[in-house]
């Protein structure tokens, strides 16, 4: 039997990973349990109109919807909002990894040291969280922290024989 090892001839290689996902949809509730059913929270009421707003996503943090289309459902009712609003999303995710590898052959090609740098969110773009959904909440309606991590990046030596 013979074995044969093929090496890869290439010195440097670079690889990359892009993400790109719309926000997943925001859940609109109330703490209070208004109905007395068996459920810690409810749904509050909407009035109907698009809750959505305009304008880029730095200036929508203090109020990332109109929080006048809600409001608490009066005790021993039911609210009339959906469980999920369908045109109310988090904040999406545009995300680049990228990573770098270097290849250096030595004993005639039968060891290799690879070296790899790797960078996670390479471009270091925010990604809000969602905001705040309870209408019986002083923050509903805001962004308050980042859904996201910070740029990071990894350093590796392999040894290959």
């Amino acid at each position: 039997m013979i074995l044969s090892h093929r090496r890869e001839t290439r010195p440097w290689q670079f690889n990359g990973i892009a993400t790109f996902q719309s926000g997943v949809p925001i859940i609109i509730n109330q703490s209070a349990n208004t109905a007395g059913i068996f459920n810690p929270t409810t749904r509050p009421n909407w009035n109907g109109t698009n809750a959505s707003l305009e304008g880029s996503k730095s200036e929508k943090l203090a109020q990332w919807f109109n929080r006048s289309a809600f409001s608490i459902t009066p005790a021993f009712q039911f609210g009339n909002a959906p469980r999920v609003m369908p045109n109310l999303r988090q904040d999406g995710e545009k995300n680049f990894d990228l990573s770098l590898f270097k290849n250096n052959y030595f004993n005639e090609g039968k060891w290799n040291v690879q070296f790899h740098a790797e960078f996670f969110n390479a471009f270091n773009r925010v990604r809000f969280s969602g905001p705040n959904g309870t209408v019986d909440n002083g923050a509903f309606g805001t962004v308050n922290g980042q859904g996201n991590g910070p740029r990071q990046i990894q350093l590796a030596l392999k040894l290959i024989f």
